[in-house]
C-alpha cells in the first residue's frame, strides 16, 4: 500500500508532550463488536517525532463458530472462501501478538504516555478491540489506563472544521455535500491513498492525517487527547455541578450542533455518566415535568436533556475557549453566554437538583430491569465486574506459554466463569485432543447453538438468521449467491458439530462412570 503526498512539507518541530502514538484499524465479520470477529488487524507505532518504529498487519482465520456478515464481506472485498487461507493465523495468536505490541512493559518507555489513534475508532474499533482481547484472555484495558489516551480523528476533524474551517478539509460527495470518509478526507488534503477498507492502508492513512492535525491545530489536538481521559471529564463535570457555570458540548449527527450544557446529576453506581440540561431551551419547557416524565423524555427528538458518557471522549469545551467562542459569535449561533449563565444558576435550585437525582435513580433502575436476567454471550458480560488480579496473572502466563500442556496448568486454576468459558472454547478449538474435556466442549457447543437460534433477540450476536436477512442488502449478485450458499452450509455444519459434541460428551460421561480398568475414549470422534 502506498500513500503519495501532493505538495506536503515536512512536519514542523513543535513542543509536544512526550507521547508514543499507536494507530490501529480492524476489518471484521460484522457490526456486533461484542462478538463479531476481526479478520484483519493493523497497528502502527510512532515515536514522539511521528516516525514509524513498528508496524503489524495480521490476517485472522475465522473461528469455526463465527458467522460472516454478507455486508461486511462486501465492504471489505473478501469472499467466503478467503477466510481460511493459509496466510491467516488463529484469533488467539493474533490477540497475543497485538497485546505484545500495545501492552505495558516494565521499561522506561512504559512511563511515557501513549495515544491510541484511528479514524472513527470510538464508534466501533475500540469496542471490537476490547472484546477481542477479553475473549482471548488478554488485558482488556490496554488503551484506557493511567498513561493511555485515545484520539478519534473523525469527530476531531468535524469539530476542527466547525471552529476553524479549512485547516483540515472534508471531502466532497458527487452532489457537492461534505464527506467525512477517510479516503475522501485524504484526497481533500493533498494525499492519495489506495486500498480503502484494508486495515493496514487505513492505519497508514490515518497516521498521515495525525501528523497534519498536530501541525495545523496543535491546541485542538491536545484538547482532544485530554478529553479521552475519563478522570479529566469527570472532574470537569463535577466542578460545574458545584457551581453556576456550564460547558459547551459539540456533536455532529449529519450537521454540527453546539449545546450549552448544565450538568445536573451523576448516573449509575459508578457515576460514569452525567445527566445535563440544554440551556438554549427555556426552562419553562420542562420545569413542570416530574422526575418520571423527564426520564421518559430523555431519548426523544428535540429533548432538552443530554447524557454525557465520561469514557466516550465527549467533546465538552469551556465557554471561555477563544476559538469556539469566536466562531459562535461570528455565526451568531448560541453565543448568549450571559443568558446561559443565568439559566444555569437558576436551575441549580435544591428542588430541581433533587429532581434530577431522582431521574438518575430511575435511569439506573430501568437499566437493571432491561438487562437483568437476559441471557447474553459471555463477551457481553465484560463490564459486569473487573477480572481479579489472580486470574489476570494466570491469563498472562497462558498467553506467554507456547505449549498447551503448560497452558492447561494455568487454565485449570481460572475462577472467573467468563474466562473459563473463553478458555474452554480455545482448548476445544486449538489444543491437542488429550487436553479436551467436557467443560471445553460444552463451551464451544454453546457458540454453535447461539448462532443457530433464529429467535435470538440479544442484539449482540450475528446469528445465521440475521446474516440471511442481511443478504438482501448486498448489491453484488455473485457475492450474494456465494454468501447464501455459505450460510446454508454453516447451518448444516453447526448442527453436525453440535451432534458430534453431544456424542463425545455422552461418551466422556459413560467412561467416567465405568469401572476404572475399562475407561477408554477415542476423542477422534470430535474431529
Amino acid at each position: 500500500m502506498a500513500i503519495r503526498l501532493m505538495g506536503r512539507r515536512a512536519l514542523k518541530k513543535r513542543t509536544l508532550p512526550d507521547y508514543d502514538y499507536i494507530g490501529y484499524d480492524f476489518e471484521a465479520l460484522g457490526l456486533f463488536c461484542d462478538t463479531d470477529q476481526p479478520i484483519q488487524a493493523a497497528f502502527v507505532k510512532l515515536d514522539p517525532d511521528f516516525e514509524v518504529i513498528r508496524s503489524l498487519n495480521l490476517k485472522i482465520m475465522r473461528n469455526p463458530y463465527a458467522v460472516p456478515g454478507p455486508k461486511a464481506l462486501e465492504v471489505t472485498g473478501l469472499r467466503p472462501s478467503c477466510l481460511h487461507s493459509s496466510d491467516r493465523m488463529t484469533e488467539f495468536d493474533a490477540a497475543r501478538k497485538i497485546a505484545n505490541v500495545i501492552g505495558r512493559t516494565p521499561t522506561v518507555e512504559a512511563i511515557r504516555k501513549k495515544v491510541f489513534f484511528g479514524y472513527n475508532i470510538l464508534s466501533y474499533d475500540e469496542g471490537l478491540l476490547r472484546y477481542f482481547l477479553f475473549r482471548n484472555l488478554q488485558d482488556v484495558y490496554l488503551t484506557t489506563g493511567k498513561n493511555e489516551r485515545r484520539l478519534d480523528l473523525f469527530p476531531a476533524f468535524q469539530y476542527l472544521h466547525f471552529v476553524s474551517p479549512g485547516l483540515i478539509k472534508p471531502g466532497r460527495k458527487e452532489d457537492g455535500s461534505l464527506s467525512w470518509k477517510l479516503s475522501d478526507v485524504m484526497a481533500a488534503n493533498g494525499m492519495i491513498a489506495e486500498n480503502a477498507h484494508d486495515a493496514e492502508a487505513d492505519t497508514l492513512m490515518t497516521a498521515e492525517l495525525l501528523k497534519l492535525f498536530v501541525e495545523r491545530a496543535q491546541g485542538v489536538f491536545e484538547m482532544f487527547v485530554e478529553l479521552s481521559d475519563k478522570r479529566h471529564v469527570s472532574k470537569t463535570l463535577s466542578e460545574l455541578m458545584r457551581s453556576s457555570s456550564f460547558v459547551m458540548e459539540f456533536s455532529h449527527f449529519g450537521s454540527p450542533e453546539v449545546t450549552p450544557l448544565a450538568p445536573m446529576a451523576r448516573v449509575g453506581h459508578k457515576g460514569h455518566k452525567t445527566l445535563g440540561v440544554d440551556l438554549a431551551i427555556h426552562p419553562r419547557e420542562w420545569m413542570a415535568m416530574s422526575a418520571e416524565e423527564i426520564a421518559a423524555n430523555l431519548y426523544k427528538a428535540d429533548s432538552p436533556f443530554r447524557i454525557v458518557k465520561h469514557n466516550a471522549c465527549p467533546i465538552i469545551v469551556s465557554p471561555d475557549d477563544a476559538r469556539l467562542r469566536g466562531r459562535l459569535e461570528q455565526m451568531r449561533y448560541r453565543c448568549d453566554y450571559e443568558l446561559f449563565e443565568r439559566r444555569a444558576s437558576y436551575i441549580r435550585r435544591p428542588d430541581i437538583v433533587e429532581k434530577f437525582q431522582q431521574v438518575a435513580q430511575i435511569m439506573e433502575a430501568e437499566n437493571r430491569e432491561k438487562f437483568g436476567g437476559r441471557k447474553v454471550a459471555r463477551e457481553s458480560e465484560l463490564y459486569n465486574k473487573f477480572v481479579g488480579d489472580a486470574d489476570r496473572n494466570l491469563c498472562r502466563i497462558i498467553s506467554r506459554e507456547e505449549e498447551w500442556d503448560q497452558r492447561m496448568k494455568q487454565i485449570a486454576k481460572l475462577t472467573d466463569p467468563r474466562l473459563r468459558d473463553f478458555a474452554g472454547r480455545l482448548v476445544a478449538m486449538h489444543a491437542p485432543e488429550e487436553f479436551v474435556c467436557e467443560e471445553h466442549l460444552l463451551a464451544l457447543r454453546e457458540q454453535y447453538a447461539i448462532r443457530l437460534n433464529d429467535e435470538d433477540d440479544s442484539g449482540t450476536i450475528q446469528t445465521i438468521a440475521i446474516a440471511e436477512k442481511e443478504l438482501e442488502t448486498v448489491s453484488d449478485p455473485v457475492l450474494r449467491e456465494e454468501c447464501a450458499e455459505m450460510l446454508q452450509r454453516l447451518r448444516k455444519e453447526f448442527k453436525e458439530e453440535i451432534e458430534l459434541i453431544d456424542a463425545c460428551v455422552a461418551d466422556m460421561r459413560a467412561v467416567a462412570s465405568a469401572p476404572e480398568d475399562t475407561r477408554q475414549l477415542d476423542l477422534g470422534l470430535f474431529n
